[in-house]
């Protein structure tokens, strides 16, 4: 086994020569750009830096300068964050969300589609409010207070209809 030699110069490693499928980065000590930054061949900008706060940032910058995606290394962990038309996930396996708080904030509808069964459990309060009609259609239906009383409210009138009524049975 040869002997690196001390004097010899430390290895230096140069990105990968870009292929069909990976468009070229220019490299930023080939411009006058600044050398924490690269021109992608789609016009975007990639950025890296070191925060104040001990943090790495790595950005993706839109032709217009706007943050895409930004990646910021932190003692916690990495933090994501995106900005796109669309974000599709796919899995042939599982998505799986583990977190302290999740929020979902949609300007004009949610839908959830599923082939199989729908569980939720809460270990608080559950609280439905809508300005519109609310809903609830399945081959059967049940509601159950498993501790105090089962209480229905209504502005007009409470309207029960079914093939029988059975009270206390």
């Amino acid at each position: 086994m040869a002997r690196r030699d001390a004097n010899a110069p430390a290895l230096e490693i140069f990105p990968p020569e870009p292929t069909a499928t990976s468009p070229p980065i220019t490299r930023a000590e080939d411009t006058a750009a600044d050398p924490r930054s690269a021109q992608l061949a789609s016009g975007r900008t990639l950025e890296w830096e070191d925060a104040e706060d001990g943090a790495e940032r790595v950005r993706i910058r839109s032709i217009g300068g706007e943050i895409e995606l930004e990646v910021v290394l932190t003692a916690d962990g990495p933090r994501l964050r995106f900005k796109a038309a669309d974000i599709a996930l796919e899995a042939d396996g599982k998505v799986q969300v583990d977190c302290n708080e999740f929020r979902v904030q949609a300007r004009t509808a949610i839908a959830e589609h599923t082939g199989g069964d729908l569980e939720q459990r809460v270990a608080g309060n559950a609280v439905v409010v809508a300005k519109g009609d609310v809903r609830m259609s399945g081959r059967t239906a049940g509601l159950r207070a498993t501790r105090g009383d089962v209480r229905l409210r209504a502005n007009d009138d409470v309207k029960l209809t079914g093939e029988r009524i059975l009270l206390n049975c």
